[in-house]
């Protein structure tokens, strides 16, 4: 989903589910909108995932298309490494909320 498709997502959707997820083995961060019918889409520039190297990136990108609120998902690779269930979809253990 392009930048402009995500402004007109956000835009036109009651409660948007706002996702910045966080990899811990690169340090990068890109961003995902939860969509009601359960479908995600991750924010993309020219056909490709954007990756931010910072948070404050996050920040300015949503705060432009009109997001003032978001949650930080991390995804930790060493639990999938060793077998045990990632509990990504968990909201009380891995979304943290920020608002900005």
């Amino acid at each position: 989903m392009e930048l402009h498709q995500f402004r007109q997502a956000v835009r036109y959707h009651d409660n948007p589910e706002v996702r910045v997820v966080r990899h811990m083995a690169g340090q990068l961060y890109q961003v995902e909108l939860q969509q009601a019918q359960g479908e995600s889409s991750l924010l993309k520039n020219r056909g490709k995932p954007q990756l931010f190297r910072s948070l404050d990136a996050v920040y300015n990108v949503l705060r432009h298309v009109g997001v003032h609120r978001a949650y930080l998902v991390q995804t930790v690779p060493h639990d999938e490494v060793v077998g045990r269930q990632a509990m990504y979809s968990s909201p009380l253990s891995s979304h943290i909320p920020l608002v900005f």
